[in-house]
């Protein structure tokens, strides 16, 4: 089902998917978007065995916003502080993320974390290099493998960091919790839901 940019309704798109009673709602669009779908699916008593949104389940804002209604809907993550990775810059990613808070006075979101780990992998592949020239640090990039609080971080010859996973949380008690990969998992998955 599509919808038009900008929708400030869903109720006739959830009243829909309720009577067709599918077993799992995919919901794709942005922040706004995840708090019609998931506070209009509550109004119309939509409730299939499982709900992803794309973007939102990752925020805290939507925890904070709409309380236990979030509870068990899943969305993927590019970082979370919970994940278990650790590296020897910055420690943990609860390390990580404690130090960026005491800097900035607020909990870093992915991007934060996404734009400290692109500038510690230019970092080491310098270091590497022993240089700045520019084909050094593409080649110690290339052959860069490390462990840190982002995660693994391994770059394919596009340039491309396939060392790490897109991760996966989910909305449990209220909290946001990593469920998948394994590696960075802080919690199992609950489907189903009811």
């Amino acid at each position: 089902e599509t919808y038009a940019e900008g929708i400030q309704d869903v109720t006739a798109i959830m009243t829909g998917l309720r009577d067709l009673d599918p077993d799992l709602f995919v919901g794709g669009g942005h922040y706004n978007d995840a708090v019609l779908f998931v506070s209009s699916a509550k109004e119309v008593g939509f409730e299939p065995d499982g709900m992803l949104i794309t973007v939102g389940p990752s925020n805290p804002r939507l925890v904070a916003e709409l309380g236990r209604d979030v509870d068990g809907v899943v969305g993927p993550t590019q970082w979370e502080p919970s994940m278990a990775y650790s590296g020897p810059y910055f420690g943990t990613a609860a390390d990580y993320a404690d130090y960026y808070e005491s800097l900035w006075g607020e909990p870093p979101v992915y991007q934060a974390a996404s734009a400290t780990a692109a500038a510690l992998a230019l970092h080491v592949a310098i270091e590497a290099a022993g240089s700045i020239d520019t084909d050094a640090v593409r080649t110690a990039l290339r052959e860069l493998s490390a462990d840190t609080f982002y995660g693994p971080i391994d770059f394919d010859e596009r340039g491309v960091n396939v060392g790490k996973p897109m991760g996966t949380v989910q909305v449990l008690d209220g909290k946001i919790v990593v469920v998948a990969p394994d590696a960075a998992a802080s919690a199992e998955l609950q489907y189903p839901l009811g």
